[in-house]
């Protein structure tokens, strides 16, 4: 004979429905909470490198100033960061053979920064006046081989002047002495919120990722938990 199940029966199937979906959405759950983690620590990675490690990684590729014949070298400048303004920069100078077109990291390279007026960036000439010569090293650990980098502060906008100084090693014949200069333009100065836009947006970023993920959270619990409470 048919029966029929009576309200304490259902009642009493429905906890075991319950335990079941909850059980089936738990895992989902896990997944959501473990790939917002994920995300979460990619961004402050990503974020902390653009602030400690993408400034002098790139120093040495950003935007080329000139390349040319300077005596016996080939001589590439470039500028970070692109484009320049005003407030510090870095200026990146690779120098190779104009035969073999070897690296050379074994010079006596000299770097001068100044504006297109000063004589001694434009004519190559020694004196007082405009900003002082400043000898770079070899580049930086962290930066590119082969760079010699130096870093500057551009003071303001308009054409500016680079005077590159090469000597060679003792005991090298004079003739491999060489010079050249470059010109560039320099825009003004940032507004502060273009300039540190990225730290503004950083907690606003960590508070639109909470709310998704508690959202996506909301959205994947069971129907059945809110009938049983």
């Amino acid at each position: 004979m048919r029966g029929w199940a009576t309200s304490d029966d259902a009642s009493s199937a429905q906890p075991w429905a319950l335990r079941g979906s909850e059980g089936r959405g738990r895992p989902w759950r896990r997944r959501a909470n473990f790939l917002a983690l994920v995300f979460a620590l990619v961004f402050v990675l990503v974020f902390v490198l653009a602030l400690v490690g993408v400034p002098g990684a790139a120093a040495d590729m950003g935007l080329p100033l000139g390349s040319g014949m300077a005596g016996p070298y080939r001589v590439d400048l470039v500028a970070f960061p692109a484009p320049l303004r005003v407030g510090d920069a870095v200026f990146s100078v690779l120098i190779r053979e104009r035969e073999s077109g070897a690296v050379r990291t074994d010079l006596d390279v000299r770097v001068e920064v100044g504006a297109e007026g000063d004589a001694r960036v434009d004519m190559g000439v020694e004196g007082d006046g405009g900003m002082p010569e400043t000898s770079v090293g070899r580049a930086e650990k962290g930066r590119h081989p082969g760079f010699y980098s130096i870093q500057v502060r551009l003071a303001q906008a308009g054409r500016g002047g680079v005077a590159i100084a090469i000597k060679p090693q003792v005991g090298e014949s004079s003739a491999a002495e060489a010079r050249l200069n470059f010109l560039f333009d320099t825009l003004p100065a940032p507004k502060p919120w273009r300039q540190h836009a990225g730290a503004i947006a950083f907690p606003f970023g960590l508070i639109a990722l909470f709310v998704w993920h508690q959202r996506r959270r909301a959205a994947g619990r069971p129907a059945g938990r809110a009938k049983r409470h």
